[in-house]
């Protein structure tokens, strides 16, 4: 009974209350929608590392809804950008030559980082910090898909072999 009295003597501050919690709510969505649109259409590259006869190679895409401006990249083992692009528009790839595999014949000179820094149309920048490992990039004979399909063929000759002695 007393908190009803209550109720009815305080409905004015609490409707006061309750409108300034759903305003605060409100506004905190429409703040949280703003930033996630401005992040959905912001350029993203992305960074693949790839290996092609005896080279080594990255391969650049921006997979982001906007084109990037003045991309810089900077490998780790370089003091300053060893690639820069114009611009990369949105869904475009670029392939760009990073070094001959003699270069990279150490394990430690396989992993390194990788910085890439760009702008958007309205100037703001972004940087991404990539970490690279060419070793997973590089394939010995037997990991080729020529050197797999080899040992199923091996396989194949040896369960012929054995469903052949087993007829007999």
């Amino acid at each position: 009974m007393k908190i009803c009295r209550w109720i009815r003597d305080n409905s004015s501050a609490l409707v006061l209350v309750l409108t300034g919690v759903l305003i605060y709510i409100n506004w905190n969505l429409v703040h949280q929608m703003k930033i996630d649109r401005k992040e959905r259409i912001r350029p993203y590259i992305a960074l693949y590392p790839g290996e092609e006869n005896e080279s080594y190679f990255f391969k650049l895409s921006n997979i982001g809804d906007r084109p990037a401006y003045n991309v810089e990249i900077t490998p780790g083992y370089c003091k300053k950008p060893k690639i820069l692009i114009k611009r990369l528009w949105q869904k475009e790839n670029v392939v760009k030559f990073i070094g001959h595999k003699v270069q990279f014949l150490s394990d430690e000179s396989k992993f390194f980082k990788v910085v890439i820094k760009y702008e958007d149309l309205l100037d703001n920048s972004y940087t991404d910090t990539v970490d690279v490992n060419l070793k997973v990039v590089t394939l010995t004979k037997e990991e080729t898909l020529l050197g797999i399909a080899k040992r199923i063929a091996e396989k194949l000759d040896r369960v012929s072999e054995i469903l052949h002695k087993g007829t007999e």
